[in-house]
């Protein structure tokens, strides 16, 4: 019942955006992750999430493409979704997306997560769902479990799986397919004006 009156608020929420706005997306459907109340975190929850959106158990309609929007995500020029479609048909790729584009405190991230986390595409971005589904649930899921790393978020994740000195031979044969775009960008933290973001 209770997710019931989520779906049918958020849908009306869709249906009260200017029509200029709607008119980018086809329809709207709201689906559910059916996550346990114990995973609703930050960190458990959006994983959750993006981890039902790769496998699929939420009954989409077997997505070639997907883009990930977190809570903040927020277009900012027109003619965005073509955009992102142009970045769909161009090179082949598994993630690309973003890395911190705003300033940093680098000593205090590298000790919070780890230096690759500078380097690291973060969650807001393009991903290839079939291909990626298989790197991330056979490469970077194990290799989470075996080093007892379960809090870290999914996007953070594939960093310190790409960026471990072990996985170098690997990441030579793969470093390709992970790809960095101004077309999306991670401000995170950073005060702007979203004007002059539009035109950069």
């Amino acid at each position: 019942i209770q997710w019931e009156s989520q779906r049918r608020r958020l849908t009306e929420m869709y249906m009260t955006l200017p029509e200029h706005v709607r008119r980018c997306f086809r329809h709207c459907e709201v689906r559910s992750a059916n996550l346990p109340e114990s995973g609703d975190t930050h960190i458990d929850g959006s994983r959750g999430m993006f981890e039902a959106m790769l496998k699929n158990t939420i009954g989409l309609a077997d997505p070639r493409y997907a883009f990930w929007m977190e809570a903040d995500t927020v277009p900012i020029r027109a003619s965005w979704l073509p955009a992102l479609q142009r970045l769909c048909r161009a090179e082949p790729f598994l993630v690309r997306g973003s890395t911190l584009r705003h300033d940093v405190k680098r000593d205090v991230l590298i000790q919070r997560f780890g230096q690759h986390f500078l380097y690291h595409i973060t969650g807001v971005a393009l991903y290839n769902v079939p291909e990626y589904r298989s790197f991330y649930f056979n490469r970077v899921v194990p290799y989470m479990h075996g080093k007892k790393m379960h809090h870290f978020a999914f996007d953070v994740a594939l960093g310190k799986y790409l960026f471990d000195p072990d996985h170098y031979d690997e990441w030579r044969r793969l470093a390709h397919l992970f790809q960095y775009t101004t077309i999306i960008q991670n401000r995170w933290g950073e005060s702007y004006e979203i004007a002059e973001r539009a035109t950069t």
